[in-house]
């Protein structure tokens, strides 16, 4: 009996394994995400921050998006605060264009996070009105 439960598990974990190996694990989804909806990419600069937030959420227990919204919003304020070094204020057109396209998207996906919603909206307005 306890052979047949050993069995059961390794069989449940080899195949959980195989998921993640075909990419249908959960980095896999918060990447697709990131990628699809949020129009952004885990670009090999940001891959070892990618992966820490993809770590922290599964701590939390926060869904795919919510996780894709902590990136998205991460990269997007590193990008403004590179952008602003100099003069304090995003002057490139295409930057700014750039930060409020990021900004639409992650409203229309900020209902499907499970957590942080206020905060990421506090966030995501205070990006627009750096640019603004």
């Amino acid at each position: 009996m306890w052979l047949g439960v050993y069995l059961s598990v390794f069989k449940f974990v080899s195949a959980q394994e195989e998921i993640n190996m075909f990419g249908f694990g959960f980095k896999s989804k918060v990447k697709k995400i990131v990628e699809d909806e949020l129009e952004c990419f885990v670009t090999p600069m940001f891959a070892g921050r990618f992966s820490n937030v993809v770590k922290e959420g599964k701590i939390r227990g926060t869904n795919e998006y919510t996780v894709a919204i902590d990136f998205v919003l991460q990269i997007t304020e590193h990008l403004e605060s590179v952008w602003s070094e100099e003069t304090g204020k995003v002057e490139s057109e295409e930057i700014i264009l750039r930060i409020k396209e990021r900004c639409d998207n992650l409203n229309k996906v900020l209902k499907l996070s499970d957590a942080f919603q206020d905060e990421h909206s506090k966030q995501i307005q205070d990006l627009i009105s750096k640019v603004s």
